[in-house]
């Protein structure tokens, strides 16, 4: 592994190219730092943290970091192949699906919002608040949950398969 020497980690990738452990160990300081970064940038000066969002923080955190372990490990682990193929293809065509998931529970949330602003419901603000995070979190997990599960049936497949569901590869 390389943390500053790029021209030794250029000449490894030349010459040798990585392992599927080393890949992982660079795609997940990559997400962990871009995560906690993302965490990090509401509670500047504008924002000051309180208990829910430093909460919710935490739990994003170690959602992703689980994840992404639960995804190598679906992979094979050290043993694996084509961790970073798997895991950028098919993370991005369930991020499609989910974002489609995501925006009637949203909707519902605001919805909830507004009759409970117009009924003038007592604690409302802090409900929606509490039940975005909330939806936000177990989106975020079922994402990782059903990413290691299509790597893991990607990676216990034979080469020779030509039929996933009801989509048939001719040759």
């Amino acid at each position: 592994m390389f943390y500053w020497n790029i021209n030794k980690l250029k000449l490894q990738l030349i010459n040798e190219g990585l392992s599927q452990r080393a890949l992982f160990v660079y795609i997940f300081i990559f997400v962990m730092l871009s995560e906690l970064v993302t965490l990090l940038l509401p509670f500047g000066k504008q924002h000051e943290p309180d208990t829910l969002n430093i909460l919710a923080a935490v739990a994003d955190f170690v959602i992703c970091m689980l994840g992404l372990f639960g995804c190598y490990r679906a992979n094979g682990g050290k043993a694996g192949q084509q961790f970073a193929e798997r895991f950028f293809s098919i993370g991005i065509v369930l991020m499609a699906r989910f974002v489609v998931l995501l925006i009637p529970a949203y909707v519902v949330v605001f919805a909830l919002a507004v009759v409970g602003q117009a009924t003038a419901v007592e604690g409302i603000a802090a409900m929606m608040t509490i039940a975005v995070q909330v939806v936000s979190l177990l989106w975020f997990a079922a994402y990782f949950w059903r990413s290691a599960v299509h790597i893991g049936d990607v990676a216990k497949a034979r080469s020779d398969v030509s039929q996933i569901g009801d989509v048939t590869v001719s040759a």
